[in-house]
């Protein structure tokens, strides 16, 4: 599961759904996507060769061990996969191969041109930021053109799974996918607020397909029979439809599935995260460093929060408060305090503003707030005391919401894994939009994190928070 993949709903994809709702064809989707054919092969090679161009002005090599170079780093790019459409690419994801492609590009180069092992090594070094940054561009058009021209797509059954995919792709536009229906023959009761609605009965698929456009089907396992789901896959033979399965237990299963092969059989082996081993050190290294740092670069603004929180009104500087840690061990929290000393005793006063849901309590202008504090919470700079309960082993820099007490005596068992890892000063909740995050959708997230958890996830929450936290979306 990748990560950069969670935004706030967009009414463009809404409104799509709508029209066909009524039976109309959603303008946008009754022609191919501009750009498919091409997109997902020469765009991307077309960012590779000008990185292996910049990489030659820069090392100074020579025309002919820049042309081999091209040639190697695209053939090894081939071969790890980095050619093949997937939804909502991410550098941060691809690292690790971009990183040996251009590393075997540059041995291939040498071998071939007999230049040294220094001056290879020297021309991979230069070469993987710049497939970096050109891959970043490219995954970027790419996205917009997936927005801009998205692709309809109709869900096979009408279980929980598919209505919640419907939920989410409308959510997030960027996917460049709009649900334009569900067919099932036995349909389950549909969620009165999706946007979408029944299209027809499984023998009527490939009627449907051509009717409304759609260019992908997501045919959700818990909601068919096998024998259903073999004839609904013979009825699109010699369409040009992309097929994607919903597998039963699909939440619970994270990026690392693969599919093998047993004694003839195909099956999907679930790679579950590890909370513990070499990469979870690695992962408490960069926790204890990121803190250290964080704590040196933030003293002069923690200095003036300090001396501004303290003429601003009375109380205490820091703000300290029982949360609940990895394995359900209470901790102590430390804030820059950011309300009136009163704040606590004042609650029972706003219960009906509350403007959040689930066990939330959040009101849109905090009459409570300070001044001082109204600013330090909008950026965050009320949080950067937690790098000391990162330094201490309670927190990580990347994990879930740090809840109450109160909140973890209403979780449900299911709700009860977010324990398994140390709470985080960032995380998929605060990078999607904070409190601007419906409860049901917090709780997914923090799931999501713990049963999909792995370094690169954690790299690309942290690369998305500083953007995040100057825009001060969502935050409250």
């Amino acid at each position: 599961m990748g990560v950069d993949q969670l935004q706030p709903s967009d009414t463009t994809a809404s409104s799509a759904s709508l029209e066909l709702a009524e039976g109309a064809t959603p303008t946008g989707l009754n022609r191919p996507r501009v750009f498919t054919w091409w997109t997902p092969l020469w765009l991307f090679v077309f960012a590779d060769l000008c990185a292996v161009l910049v990489t030659t002005f820069v090392t100074g090599r020579s025309w002919a061990f820049t042309a081999v170079a091209a040639v190697g780093v695209v053939l090894s790019l081939r071969m790890v996969n980095l050619y093949q459409r997937v939804l909502l690419p991410t550098v941060l994801s691809h690292v690790g191969r971009m990183a040996m492609g251009g590393a075997a590009g540059s041995l291939a180069a040498a071998a071939v041109t007999g230049a040294s092992s220094s001056q290879a090594a020297r021309f991979a070094i230069v070469l993987a930021p710049a497939l970096f940054v050109g891959r970043a561009v490219a995954y970027r058009s790419d996205r917009r053109a997936s927005m801009s021209q998205p692709h309809g797509a109709v869900i096979v059954g009408t279980g929980a799974a598919g209505q919640e995919l419907v939920t989410r792709l409308i959510d997030h536009p960027e996917y460049g996918i709009v649900p334009l229906g569900f067919l099932d023959s036995d349909p389950a009761p549909l969620d009165p607020n999706l946007p979408v609605t029944l299209l027809g009965a499984l023998p009527d698929l490939p009627e449907v397909l051509q009717r409304v456009s759609a260019q992908r089907i997501f045919l959700d396992s818990s909601s068919v029979t096998e024998q259903e789901l073999s004839e609904l896959l013979d009825s699109v033979v010699g369409l040009d439809i992309e097929i994607s399965v919903l597998p039963a237990l699909a939440q619970r299963l994270s990026s690392s599935v693969v599919v093998e092969g047993v004694a003839g059989s195909t099956v999907l082996s679930y790679r579950r995260s590890r909370h513990r081993g070499v990469s979870w050190a690695v992962k408490r290294g960069i926790d204890i460093v990121g803190a250290l740092v964080m704590l040196v670069a933030t003293m002069p603004i923690c200095a003036l929060t300090a001396v501004a929180i303290k003429l601003d009104s009375r109380g205490p500087v820091l703000f300290k408060q029982v949360r609940v840690g990895r394995y359900g061990r209470p901790f102590t929290i430390y804030k820059f305090r950011s309300m009136q000393v009163d704040a606590d005793e004042r609650k029972t006063l706003y219960l009906d503003l509350n403007a959040a849901d689930g066990p939330y309590f959040k009101l849109e202008r905090d009459p409570r707030t300070t001044r001082v504090g109204r600013i330090i919470r909008r950026y965050s700079i009320d949080e950067i005391p937690q790098v000391l309960n990162v330094l201490r082993g309670e927190m990580s820099l990347v994990g879930p919401r740090p809840a109450l007490e109160a909140e973890v005596a209403e979780y449900p068992d299911w709700f009860r894994r977010r324990l398994a890892v140390r709470p985080g000063l960032s995380g998929l909740w605060q990078v999607s939009g904070r409190f601007l995050v419906p409860f049901a959708e917090a709780t997914r997230l923090d799931v999501s994190y713990v049963d999909h958890w792995s370094l690169g996830l954690d790299l690309q929450i942290l690369a998305r928070t500083p953007a995040v936290v100057m825009s001060g979306r969502g935050a409250r």
